[in-house]
């Protein structure tokens, strides 16, 4: 990762692969937004990556969308705020993740480095 050129990331239902090295981009915010019912990428994916970064306390955020299929993004990039009756809920790696509640309130604060 290269925390000099991107203030922060969004990935929605991207997943990642568990050979990846999650301390490359442990200082990068990261929101990651995911449905539990996409057929498409698996959940667990995102979930394990999550837990590796919470193991490394990153700066990452992911929030896990009840019922929801691959389409995350169309919730991710409206989001703001957790609705538990939902099942939207948003879990943090470490203190240091920034707990704004609306998504671009959220990207727009990060900086670069």
């Amino acid at each position: 990762a290269q925390p000099d050129r991107f203030a922060a990331a969004m990935p929605s239902a991207g997943g990642c692969e568990p050979w990846n090295d999650m301390s490359r981009i442990v200082e990068v915010p990261i929101w990651t937004f995911h449905g539990d019912a996409d057929a498409t990428v698996p959940v667990d994916l995102t979930q394990d990556a999550f837990q590796q970064l919470n193991a490394l306390n990153a700066n990452t955020k992911y929030t896990e969308l009840k019922d929801v299929g691959h389409n995350a993004s169309a919730y991710g990039f409206a989001y703001t705020g957790d609705d538990p009756q939902r099942g939207f809920i948003t879990h943090f790696a470490s203190d240091q993740c920034d707990k704004t509640e609306d998504v671009w309130d959220w990207l727009f604060t990060q900086k670069c480095g």
